[in-house]
């Protein structure tokens, strides 16, 4: 596995033959057992951590390109109904593909609008838009702001919505991937799925999972190297991301020191 453009994982050239067992085969045969819950839950948590990815998913013929989405809407659908303190406890220990550094540190205005808000200008669009056009599209229609202050509201916001998995960056543009492309189409509260994906962020896992004390340094030293004022500013997309947490799971795990961590940040 090796790591592209901004938080973007693909496999490397050995890996991308059908015979990976982390591969095609799968998804494939997560699908065609869709009633093995046990099986589904591990694809889960490895797609989370990283271990398992869906650019395998470029291999199925173009004949049969329904499939890719048929998989994605089974896929997310899925994930919505996991419950969030499983995958938090899945998850607490496991090493993650892309691992915590300052350039996984998130920033944003505003959470829906770094995430479905961000979906639905895309889902409109027949080609990838730049960080400035998307920061057109998501700032208030009232608000008077150069293209600067465009270009970093959308480069903030495509940001964030990569590191769920729901858009990649690349030379070309922002453009959606087959799962956001899935959360854009599924039906109901869409945050529900947003919520389970912000575990793919291995900081927000350490900041969840605070109660053990490898996972409370390795956030404590990864959010300390910033300068006191951007922490600040940081800590907004993390205080965002723990009040959708708790929306959907009714409280954090026993022993979780995310307030306090999210304290410090601004000291």
């Amino acid at each position: 596995m090796i790591v592209k453009y901004f938080q973007h994982l693909e496999y490397a050239s050995q890996e991308k033959s059908l015979s990976n067992p982390n591969g095609l085969y799968r998804w494939v045969n997560a699908f065609a057992n869709k009633q093995d819950a046990t099986t589904f839950l591990e694809l889960v948590v490895d797609y989370l951590c990283g271990d398992v990815i869906t650019d395998s998913w470029m291999l199925i013929d173009k004949e049969n390109g329904q499939l890719v989405s048929e998989m994605a809407d089974w896929f997310v659908d899925g994930l919505r109904h996991v419950p969030l303190e499983v995958l938090a406890q899945k998850l607490k220990l496991r090493e993650y593909k892309l691992s915590e550094s300052v350039d996984n540190i998130p920033q944003i205005s505003s959470f829906e609008g770094s995430t479905l808000d961000i979906l639905d200008i895309l889902s409109k669009s027949e080609s990838a838009l730049d960080f400035v056009q998307l920061g057109y599209y998501l700032y208030p229609a009232s608000s008077r702001r150069n293209e600067t202050a465009k270009r970093k509201y959308g480069e903030n916001a495509s940001k964030f919505a990569a590191f769920f998995d729901l858009v990649r960056l690349d030379h070309l543009g922002v453009k959606l991937t087959p799962i956001g492309e899935a959360v854009q189409r599924a039906k109901g509260d869409r945050l529900e799925i947003v919520a389970r994906l912000q575990f793919r962020l291995a900081l927000f896992r350490d900041l969840l999972c605070s109660d053990d004390a490898k996972n409370e340094k390795v956030f404590c030293d990864t959010i300390f190297k910033l300068s006191k004022l951007t922490r600040i500013r940081r800590s907004t997309a993390f205080t965002a991301m723990l009040k959708i947490y708790d929306k959907y799971e009714c409280g954090k795990p026993l022993g979780c020191k995310a307030e306090d961590l999210i304290c410090q940040m601004r000291r």
